[in-house]
Formats: C-alpha cells, sequence, structure tokens
C-alpha cells in the first residue's frame, strides 16, 4: 500500500496538498482505538483534491456501507452520543419529532457542516469521538 500511495504522491498534480503517511499497527490504534483490531495491519493517510464529483462518491459510499450492513440515516440529528459497550446515540428525525435510540460498534459522522452539532452531542464520552479531522484514511486489513 505504501508503494501504491507512494506513486499516487509522485504522480498528483496537486503539489500544494499534504504528503502522505502509513503507520504500523500501533501507532493506527493510538490514532483510532475503536477500530476492529482482527487482521489489522496499518494504516495510511493521504488527501485527494481531484475528486471531479464529491457528491458522486458520497452516494457510492452510502450505498456500499448500506450493502455492507451499517443502517444510514438522513435527516436525523443527534441528541447524545454516549459509550455503552460500543456507541449508543439518542436522536430525533428532524421532519416528524420522532426520537430514537441507536446502537452500535462504530458511528461514521457524515454530518459535513453540522458536524460541530454531532460533535457537542458525544460531549459526555470519555475520550474523542472524532480524532482525525483529515480529508481521507484507509485502513487495511490482509
Amino acid at each position: 500500500m505504501s508503494l501504491g500511495i507512494h506513486l499516487y504522491d509522485l504522480l498528483s498534480h496537486e503539489k500544494d496538498i499534504p504528503h502522505y503517511f502509513t503507520s504500523n499497527r500501533e501507532k493506527t490504534l493510538g490514532i483510532e482505538p475503536r477500530l476492529n483490531q482482527s487482521g489489522l495491519k496499518g494504516s495510511a493517510l493521504f488527501y485527494d483534491h481531484q475528486i471531479m464529483m464529491p457528491e458522486r462518491l458520497v452516494v457510492e459510499n452510502i450505498i456500499s456501507a448500506r450493502k455492507a450492513g451499517a443502517v444510514v440515516m438522513n435527516y436525523h440529528c443527534a441528541d447524545k452520543i454516549s459509550e455503552h459497550n460500543g456507541v449508543s446515540v439518542l436522536a430525533h428525525d428532524v421532519l416528524t419529532g420522532n426520537r430514537l435510540t441507536f446502537h452500535g460498534k462504530t458511528l461514521v459522522n457524515a454530518s459535513g457542516p453540522w458536524i460541530d452539532n454531532v460533535r457537542r452531542a458525544a460531549i459526555s464520552m470519555k475520550r474523542p469521538l472524532f480524532i482525525l479531522p483529515r480529508a481521507s484514511t484507509s485502513c487495511c486489513r490482509n
């Protein structure tokens, strides 16, 4: 993976963006301790400023996540996020006002410009919910 990202970096047209870096398993878990450790070898971080249709990338990620078993929700507001054998979220539907609580091993904040609202909902957590405010991260498993 490191070789592939290095080649990508060399061929990039944008030379003013930060360069990539890779991390071993231990450093990766130090940065993001909630990752599934099974088979984790390490991670890589790189920046890509050449996405032609970012909205399409978002839709494809949502479709892929849903196929992999993720519950995807739109028009919901996180009121409180806490840790209890994973992550628990108390939320409400902004269109109907209905409240719900859901649980998972991992929470992905894809709230875009509302990221700070979601962060505030997690204020009572013992450790930070969001550690990497970066453009793109990738984790490797073999």
